[in-house]
């Protein structure tokens, strides 16, 4: 069996392109050919964040992906990730009888008529629905896609490498360091944070924040840190990659996930969870599936800084819960979030797909000018 993966040529580390790794690494080791296509963009061109792009960038992307598919001649193509240059491959797909199958990880991508804001989304970026079966990750979304009588969904839940992902064995339970790993956005509730580490500071000065990731907001948050006399108490380390946030993760005492609105999954709470740092986060419904309070971890209302300071203040006063809460949320991840069970399930899916009773749509006729086969120049 050969799968074609795709993932959008827009960053190069998150929990999507972990993922998309990972899945990759562990399919060829249960014996499926896996080619991994992130198409190449100049530069300048990776500013470009809209689905339907200038002519010669999407000829570029284009011409990539065909070229790919020629050689590699898949069984199945797999889209990791094509929010935003779904346009220039989607065509593509419809001129091939080759089954397609995308992965949610966003709920702001989401291909379902569920809200009047998806059946809006689906009006304005038509291109985004590009694949036939969808594998959702979130067990609560998944139901309730089934609740609106979405049918071709198929939940497999996500996983963890277990070698890039130790448990810590020499946790420093004396610590006071809290650690936030994601995207600088105000929807992963940074602010919250924040301000929950002012209230916090106030009673304990030696507490200390580190934050890493990138997006719009980073230069307000450096700005806040300097006017709010909190420079020597808050570290921005930018974008890192995995093996630079394993060592975060393994000096760190608490990872904090203040998130404003819902997250599918929130893969870098279950990385925490399997290095053995306990995690405080958000009560929303994907957070919960593996932040289960007083279980697996410590939730506290979205959006309230005087709760989720208390939480943390709590957790660091209590080194005896921190420790029941990591041996409990170690085993919970072994339990549920195993590598074996996530590839049968996804291997069984593309054998489904594979079937001759598995209706595929009718190809279409490419135009010439869509059959790019160079680099697009």
């Amino acid at each position: 069996m050969k799968v074609l993966f795709y993932n959008d040529p827009l960053q190069e580390f998150g929990g999507a392109e972990t993922y998309w790794h990972d899945t990759a690494y562990f399919l060829e080791k249960n014996g499926v050919e896996v080619l991994k296509l992130m198409p190449y963009l100049p530069n300048p061109v990776r500013q470009f964040d809209q689905t339907y792009l200038p002519n010669p960038v999407r000829q570029l992307i284009t011409a990539q992906f065909i070229t790919a598919v020629q050689h590699f001649q898949p069984d199945i193509i797999h889209l990791n990730k094509n929010l935003k240059y779904a346009g220039s491959i989607k065509k593509v797909l419809q001129s091939l009888s080759i089954p397609v199958v995308a992965t949610v990880h966003d709920y702001y991508t989401i291909p379902f008529a569920t809200s009047w804001r998806n059946r809006l989304k689906r009006r304005l970026f038509p291109a985004r629905v590009c694949a036939q079966v969808h594998i959702i990750p979130a067990h609560h979304y998944f139901l309730m896609l089934k609740k609106h009588r979405v049918n071709d969904i198929h939940y497999i839940p996500h996983f963890i490498h277990p070698d890039k992902w130790p448990f810590n064995n020499h946790y420093q339970a004396d610590g006071k360091k809290l650690l936030y790993v994601g995207r600088l956005e105000k929807q992963k509730g940074l602010w919250v944070l924040l301000e929950a580490l002012r209230l916090l500071v106030k009673k304990d000065p030696e507490i200390q924040l580190t934050i890493i990731g990138q997006g719009s907001e980073e230069t307000r948050i450096r700005q806040f840190v300097h006017q709010s006399n909190l420079s020597g108490k808050v570290v921005l380390t930018g974008g890192q990659e995995q093996p630079a946030v394993r060592q975060y993760m393994q000096e760190a005492t608490l990872l904090v996930m203040p998130s404003l609105e819902d997250e599918m999954l929130g893969l870098v709470g279950l990385e925490a969870q399997a290095c053995g740092l306990p995690v405080i986060a958000s009560d929303l419904p994907g957070i919960r599936e593996w932040c289960r309070h007083l279980v697996s971890g410590w939730t506290v209302r979205p959006g309230r800084a005087a709760s989720l300071a208390e939480g943390i203040a709590y957790l660091l006063e209590n080194p005896g819960l921190r420790g029941q809460l990591r041996e409990q949320a170690r085993e919970q991840v072994a339990q549920q979030f195993g590598v074996q069970a996530a590839m049968q399930a996804l291997i069984g899916l593309y054998q489904q797909l594979l079937q001759p009773n598995f209706n595929l749509p009718r190809p279409v006729t490419l135009m010439p000018s869509v059959l790019v086969t160079d680099s697009g120049k």
